[in-house]
Order: C-alpha cells, then sequence, then structure tokens
C-alpha cells in the first residue's frame, strides 16, 4: 500500500484520511492511491484505479483545493459470485501527480445530483502534497 498525506476537511471538522474514512450526509468518502508506471497517460491510470467491476457513467474535469481533478461517476456491477445483480453508484475523484494518482472514492446511496453538490463542496477542501504534483 502507498503511504501518502492526502486530507479532507469536513463541515464537522472530522478528518478524513487514508486510514480514516469518513461519512458526510449520504456519501462514504475514503482514498486511494496508486502507482504511475512510467509512459503511462492519464487516462490508463484513470482506467486501473477506478475499482474492478465498474464502468464509467460520465466523466469531466473540474477545479478543487487540491488543482485540477478528474470526476468520474461509475456504476459497479456486484462480481458474478455475488449472485446479484444490484450496482452501486460512486463518484471517483482522481489527480495526479509524478508518480502516483490520488483518488476520491464516495459511494452514495442518495440522489446522484445532491451527492455529486455535497461532494464539490467537500472537494474545496481537499488537501494532496503539493510535491510531485504534475
Amino acid at each position: 500500500m502507498i503511504r501518502f498525506n492526502v486530507t479532507l476537511r469536513l463541515p464537522n471538522e472530522k478528518i478524513v484520511t487514508e486510514r480514516h474514512p469518513g461519512k458526510w450526509n449520504d456519501l462514504f468518502i475514503q482514498f486511494t492511491a496508486a502507482d504511475i508506471p512510467k509512459g503511462s497517460s492519464n487516462s490508463d491510470v484513470h482506467a486501473y484505479t477506478i475499482s474492478n467491476h465498474s464502468s464509467i457513467v460520465s466523466d469531466e474535469t473540474i477545479a478543487t483545493s487540491a488543482g485540477k481533478a478528474d470526476l468520474s461517476l461509475s456504476k459497479r456491477e456486484q462480481p458474478a459470485a455475488a449472485h446479484s445483480s444490484a450496482a452501486a453508484y460512486e463518484f471517483w475523484v482522481i489527480i495526479y501527480g509524478q508518480e502516483h494518482a490520488y483518488a476520491i472514492e464516495a459511494v452514495f446511496s442518495g440522489r446522484q445530483s445532491a451527492a455529486k453538490n455535497s461532494l464539490l463542496n467537500l472537494l474545496q477542501n481537499w488537501h494532496v502534497p503539493k510535491d510531485g504534483l504534475k
């Protein structure tokens, strides 16, 4: 596992970290990071950062306090072994560094538009180490 110093301050003053996922409104928020292999494009990294069994529904570039990032809505299908057709929707926010991609995975259970608005507001308090960002 990659060790990284990424934080997100919630409006209730709780801090989401790598080791401490958080919940705000109907969002469950956790961080992940991925190594960026030499010669990889951002789209390559984007594809393998988002969870297995997921398909991207929409993708856009947004501004965050950590810098420009990709915001993707993905639909996660259950693995075949689960014998379920239920799908979960989640937002992924990915910012690319020189050696790592830093990502927020935000799973939501309510309305997509409300979840997106909450997430966009939270992203104004996202801290990513500035050294090594592209």
